[in-house]
């Protein structure tokens, strides 16, 4: 039986007050809503101009980025043909290069000198036939030098050629670098008039028109569910306080019959604990009678398995060592009926040794013969051996031989 939890009256004259203090709560919302409203249709008339302004320069602004646009592509075509130009240089330099390592004279004129000695000294000296051989052979070389050097010059003059057409590019490609950093100041002066107009720039009161008539739609709509709430909060207190009225009287009603039922049930708990008490006593006394049935019967059969040998001492075994694992151990030995570790009474940690028994004085034997002397590890402390025997008769014991076999 569960007593009625306490439900308060509910106090009339604070759900009065509250009712009022919503009530003009949302006659004031109504009243900001209205004046939002009027404010909105002032800024709607400037948002027009404004916009037209602001369009204006926006258009002016997409037209500028177009012309940066097409000016930077024309500066990258430049700089790919300085690149071009640049790499034929190199190549034509080098091929200058070569061919003038293979010159030892460089000067036309010189080389038509050396010929010319050569022609006369063919022409007035009495050589042999092998010397003027030389002669007109130095003559053929030099004659093909002349021709190389020729090549030479035509290169070299290629090679200056090509620099100044370089540096005429590469000047064109600066003078595209310097319009398009000034056509980026001229962006920025855009864009910055543009953010202006944004600020509400050259509006009357400096304020954004559309970003005025935003910030008031958000005013509105937060006003308008602030009021949405308080019509909320306004039908949930009318509502909490039928609901606290009715449950203050049916909780008046149910303590009435709570109390009734209290002390018929205080009558029959009383009659019902006498009866449990008496219960428990005759339980109780059943209990003690069967734990030393169970006792006596176990102590039988271990007097029982001590006077056919078939129950060991176990000797050597290590703190943690537990019933479990002892009986785990020796199973394979046979059928273990019995077993028991004495534990310390604080720690309840092994004493050392236990007691286990066989099915048979067989098995006890070779169980024996199998682990004494042995190390088993998880059984004997680390580096001990197991003290395995046949437990010995105490004085119980013999008692026990002595009146039942």
């Amino acid at each position: 039986l569960i007593k009625p939890t306490a439900v308060p009256e509910p106090d009339e004259a604070a759900y009065n007050a509250k009712i009022e203090k919503i009530k003009a709560e949302i006659d004031s919302g109504e009243q900001k809503v209205s004046a939002i409203n009027d404010q909105v249709e002032k800024f709607k008339e400037q948002r027009g101009v404004h916009e037209s302004g602001m369009n204006e320069v926006k258009a002016q602004l997409r037209a500028h980025r177009d012309k940066v646009r097409d000016t930077i592509k024309e500066r990258d075509r430049i700089v790919e043909e300085l690149k071009k130009q640049s790499e034929a240089i190199k190549q034509q330099n080098a091929k200058a290069d070569k061919i003038r390592k293979e010159l030892k004279i460089t000067d036309s004129a010189e080389i038509d000198k050396q010929v010319a000695a050569l022609t006369t000294q063919l022409e007035t000296s009495s050589m042999g036939l092998s010397a003027e051989k030389e002669k007109v052979k130095e003559i053929k070389k030099l004659a093909g030098d002349k021709e190389k050097v020729k090549e030479w010059e035509a290169e070299r003059d290629a090679v200056k050629q090509k620099r100044d057409e370089h540096d005429a590019l590469f000047a064109k490609r600066q003078a595209k670098g310097d319009e398009i950093t000034k056509m980026k100041e001229e962006e920025k002066a855009l864009v910055a008039k543009l953010e202006g107009l944004r600020g509400g720039e050259g509006t009357p009161d400096g304020v954004n028109p559309s970003q005025r008539v935003n910030e008031l739609f958000e005013e509105k709509a937060r006003v308008i569910d602030g009021i949405k709430a308080k019509r909320a909060e306004l039908k949930d207190a009318n509502i909490a306080f039928r609901v606290k009225t009715a449950e203050h009287r049916e909780y008046q009603r149910a303590l009435q019959s709570y109390e009734r039922k209290c002390e018929r049930l205080e009558f029959a708990k009383r009659r019902q604990e006498q009866a449990e008490r008496h219960e428990a006593v005759k339980e109780e006394r059943k209990q003690r009678d069967k734990q030393r049935k169970e006792i006596r019967k176990r102590l039988e059969s271990r007097m029982a398995a001590v006077a056919a040998g078939c129950q060991l001492f176990i000797g050597g075994l290590a703190i943690r060592a537990t019933e479990e694992e002892l009986k785990a151990h020796f199973l394979k030995h046979g059928e273990v009926t019995d077993v028991f570790v004495l534990l310390e009474n604080d720690t309840q940690l092994s004493r050392g040794f236990g007691f286990i028994t066989f099915a048979t004085r067989a098995e006890a034997e070779e169980a024996i013969k199998e682990n004494h002397g042995k190390e088993v590890r998880g059984l004997c402390m680390q580096h001990g051996r197991l003290n395995v025997k046949v437990a010995e008769k105490s004085k119980a014991q013999k008692e026990w031989e002595k009146n039942n076999l």
